[in-house]
């Protein structure tokens, strides 16, 4: 049942309004909220409640042991209710089926399913099972009844339509994935804690035979695709719940184990991996059957970290080329460009980052490199200490592989190829993983200036793909200056591409973001310069060319500003679309309103500013909502007020970054050469001029257009209850109220 903590005479519209006026339960009242819709036949509304509490667990202010289960409890039960629809409640044959035991109805349908094909009664009596299935305690199987379902299931799916959903065989998978985690070590049949060894032998001798039966079935199918592809897109929570239930009877830390399962559990494990998951996350698969099958993937990989890296690692090793591993695999869903792929794809892609985000936290950790031949793990009295300070062999290996499928991706001649490795690059390093798996191609003598050498000659698809990259891995601070130090020229090109040519407005609009983002970073004026730091960064630097000056910020910010207004000016242009034009270069604007003298040329644009803000309060987009509010935030804030000895720490980091680029700080400045004046004097001349546009008087004169245009109706707009804003939404929000207040006359 879904969770019940409030009186069920509360109505949908009392917890409608409970969760305007107070969210900090939000996620238990969505979920009530979801089971009062349940009862009403509702599925979609208690669908989209469901799904807005397992989005609220994620944040670490809602996220506790209690909210968590109850959302997978809830899940559980609203796949039940989908999956049980051969039959009504008030279906004769439901009712007079649901009361027989579950051993008369599994026998009953092995009897009546041989041919794959059910009659009416044997799929009333696979619904029944499946209801019974949702209730602790009603559903214990044993090791040949199991076995016999799981055979039901695979002769169902092979004959089942492949343009249409085999009900039946979805119910029998159900019943079997329900029997298989009332299975788990631990539990008895009533879902309480069990301390019964012969309980669990007898458990996991079903469970072993379960695992060995569905390999069997594979084996016999092994060259036919269709048959996986049903079996996967009916059956993977079924394969996923064997594997995971067998995975609580093993130690992941302890190589011996009481039932010998860690064969068994390896090869059911390795049957997921490389099996269903790499089925089922084929191009044809649909964003349900990704989300399920890659759900079961990160199940499994929390249950057995050790085991499941080891698997997923090795069995990328082989070299084979195009999707036929999972680390390739993997990479090839993090490369899709967002302009061309389908919900399936875009669910993948979310997804495929999640899996790469844990397997990489888990590679990480010492103590799951235990299963690799590099780890030495022979010396018994080695202590805990010191293996946590042993070689991570398995981050090594998968760094290994990753780095191999990208540059061979990037260094292709066929430009799909390229574009690919470009984009699962940039995803790798949008999700914050880049810089632990692709450090090494930076070490690769020419491999970033080979890059943007290509890129000159690339297709405009290509291109941005590659621009996508260089945003993405602009927050890496090294690799940030290197990738500007070659790329700037082309960059500044591409900006400048006319609307009419093919591509060349989203090229214009990409460029243009990359180049607010590398505002911040200091470039050398010749690509030879910064070969002096090479030790230090640990990337290479080649080539003698030239730099190309970086463009003026407030350039930047017109650019920006007028792509923004232009969009909005657009007639019979949908909300949706606008959202997709322009939160780039909100977020690119907003970040070049860190420098003084753009963000005074912004607030001083007050017909942009209206614009902007009006947009804010009507978009459904949360990405740009949020651009705007950070937009607003550096517009209003006060610099924090530095010593004396933190001013001079400042400007000597300025003459640092100044003398990396080629200039000392006693060397004449380009527009004062003949003066003898210094690029010294430069900086303190420019100091000066930042600390006046960053005075009080300055900001409270943003401040106060800021409210003018709008602003304050977007912050309260973006905290509206019904929104759920995020932690970091209210945070900005509050920052920004904050910075306000110091305005006397706000």
């Amino acid at each position: 049942q879904m969770t019940k903590s409030q009186p069920m005479d509360q109505s949908i519209e009392g917890i409608t309004k409970k969760l305007q006026a107070d969210d900090s339960e939000a996620p238990m009242l969505l979920l009530q909220r979801a089971q009062l819709y349940a009862d009403k036949g509702d599925e979609a509304n208690a669908k989209t409640d469901i799904a807005s509490a397992a989005s609220l667990v994620k944040e670490p202010r809602h996220r506790t042991d209690q909210a968590v289960a109850a959302v997978e409890r809830a899940f559980r039960d609203i796949t039940i209710r989908q999956t049980t629809q051969s039959g009504k409640p008030g279906d004769p044959l439901l009712a007079k089926y649901s009361a027989l035991s579950v051993n008369d109805l599994v026998d009953a349908i092995v009897t009546g399913a041989k041919d794959g094909k059910p009659d009416q009664d044997t799929a009333a009596m696979a619904c029944a099972l499946a209801i019974k299935a949702d209730t602790p305690g009603n559903l214990s199987l044993d090791s040949g009844r199991m076995r016999s379902l799981i055979d039901v299931f695979h002769t169902a799916a092979t004959t089942a339509d492949a343009s249409g959903e085999c009900v039946f065989a979805k119910d029998v998978a159900l019943c079997v994935k329900s029997a298989a985690l009332r299975m788990a070590t631990g539990l008895n049949d009533k879902g309480k804690a069990s301390g019964s060894d012969t309980l669990d032998s007898t458990r996991i001798c079903a469970l072993k035979d379960s695992a060995k039966s569905i390999q069997a079935i594979w084996e016999v199918h092994d060259s036919d695709g269709s048959f996986k592809q049903q079996a996967c897109r009916y059956g993977a929570s079924m394969y996923m719940a064997v594997a995971y239930a067998m995975s609580t009877y093993s130690d992941p830390q302890n190589s011996e184990d009481n039932y010998d399962i860690a064969a068994p559990l390896q090869g059911i494990y390795d049957f997921y991996i490389q099996q269903v998951w790499m089925v089922g996350t084929l191009q044809t698969s649909t964003a349900e059957e990704i989300g399920e099958i890659s759900q079961g993937i990160l199940r499994l990989l929390t249950a057995n970290k050790p085991l499941f890296v080891y698997l997923f690692i090795t069995a990328s090793s082989s070299g084979s080329k195009g999707s036929n591993s999972p680390v390739s695999r993997l990479l090839h869903m993090l490369g899709t460009a967002d302009e061309t792929s389908s919900l399936s794809e875009a669910k993948g892609r979310s997804l495929a980052l999640l899996i790469a985000s844990q397997l990489v936290a888990a590679a990480k950790d010492p103590e799951n490199s235990a299963m690799f031949p590099e780890n030495d793990t022979s010396e018994a009295t080695r202590s805990r200490a010191q293996t946590r300070m042993a070689p991570t062999a398995a981050i090594t290996r998968l760094r290994l592989e990753v780095v191999r499928l990208v540059d061979e991706w990037i260094q292709s001649t066929i430009q799909l190829e390229r574009s690919r490795g470009l984009l699962s690059a940039a995803s790798l390093y949008e999700g914050g993983i880049g810089s632990d798996l692709l450090a090494d191609l930076w070490l690769k003598s020419g491999w970033a200036e080979d890059l943007w050498d290509q890129g000159e000659f690339d297709k405009p698809e290509t291109q941005l793909s590659l621009l996508r990259f260089a945003d993405a891995c602009s927050t890496d601070v090294v690799v940030g200056k290197q990738m500007k130090n070659l790329g700037n020229g082309l960059v500044q090109e591409l900006v400048k591409r006319k609307k009419a040519s093919k591509g060349g407005a989203d090229l214009a609009a990409a460029a243009s973001v990359v180049l607010a983002k590398w505002s911040g970073v200091a470039a050398s004026t010749s690509k030879q310069s910064s070969k002096t730091n090479e030790a230090d960064s640990g990337v290479e630097q080649t080539g003698d060319n030239s730099v190309s000056a970086d463009i003026d910020p407030i350039d930047l910010a017109n650019i920006h500003m007028e792509r923004i207004a232009d969009a909005v000016g657009q007639s019979n242009v949908s909300i949706d679309s606008l959202n997709s034009s322009t939160e780039k270069a909100a977020e690119a604007l907003g970040f070049l309103c860190l420098k003084p003298k753009a963000k005074e040329h912004v607030a001083r644009n007050e017909g942009f500013l209206k614009t902007l803000f009006a947009l804010g309060q009507k978009t459904s987009s949360v990405s740009l909502r949020f651009s705007i509010i950070m937009l607003i935030r550096n517009l209003t804030m006060h610099k924090p007020v530095l010593s004396e000895e933190q001013k001079r720490m400042q400007q000597l980091q300025r003459l640092g970054k100044k003398a990396q680029s080629g200039a000392g700080p006693n060397a004449s400045s380009d527009n004062n050469s003949n003066t003898g004046q210094t690029v010294g004097d430069d900086l303190k001349q420019e100091d000066e001029e930042d600390a006046k546009l960053d005075s009080a008087e300055f900001v409270s004169k943003r401040s106060i257009a800021a409210c003018k245009c709008g602003g304050v109706s977007v912050l309260v707009s973006s905290v509206q209850p019904k929104l759920r804003p995020s932690d970091s939404v209210k945070d900005a929000v509050a920052e920004v109220l904050a910075a306000l207040a110091t305005t006397q006359s706000l």
